[in-house]
């Protein structure tokens, strides 16, 4: 089935947005309680191959899917399902670039959460899931506390090669009348 996908998404078929539909969706969830590490995995990357559109993510979160993707994010990272949290990253962040501004609060506050307990891998790839969030939807990331997670990762010595875009993003925020006010009373200076 993923490679079925997989070659759908790649050539660009319109039968790709016919699978994105109120059936296929609940059949797919089931899958993400799999026991098996390796059948959640493929399950996120076809949830990733499939969504492309505002309507799909709108989709993905009426059927709940968000909240099975928290409840896997939140697990205890051990090395074993970090190939899991990697590829649930990336569908948070293909969320974020198609339709910011119907991300959902539960996976924001998940984000955060992750950055301030994970491993350093992990952890930066978090980090930059945040900042573009922060970026292209700053009122969710101030109420999520994401624009503090951000000011501290400036200085934290573990993700001292993001600092400078981090800083540029801060600055953006700031700058930008629209996300000043969203923004300016979560900066711990």
């Amino acid at each position: 089935l993923l490679a079925s996908i997989t070659y759908l998404s790649e050539k660009k078929s319109p039968l790709i947005s016919q699978l994105t539909t109120s059936l296929v969706f609940p059949i797919l969830r089931l899958f993400l309680l799999d026991r098996d590490r390796l059948i959640r995995e493929n399950t996120i990357k076809i949830f990733r191959l499939l969504v492309e559109s505002p309507a799909s993510f709108a989709l993905l979160k009426q059927k709940h899917i968000h909240i099975f993707l928290a409840r896997a994010l939140e697990r205890e990272t051990k090395q074993d399902i970090f190939n899991e949290n990697i590829q649930i990253l990336k569908l948070l962040r293909k969320w974020i670039d198609i339709d910011p501004k119907n991300f959902p609060k539960l996976l924001a506050n998940t984000l955060v959460s992750l950055s301030e307990s994970s491993e350093d891998l992990i952890k930066k790839a978090v980090i930059e899931n945040l900042r573009k969030l922060a970026i292209s939807n700053p009122e969710l990331a101030a109420w999520s506390g994401a624009i503090r997670i951000l000011v501290d990762a400036i200085i934290d010595p573990t993700t001292r090669e993001m600092s400078e875009p981090l800083t540029y993003t801060l600055l953006f925020l700031v700058n930008d009348p629209a996300s000043r006010n969203a923004v300016k009373s979560h900066l711990d200076f």
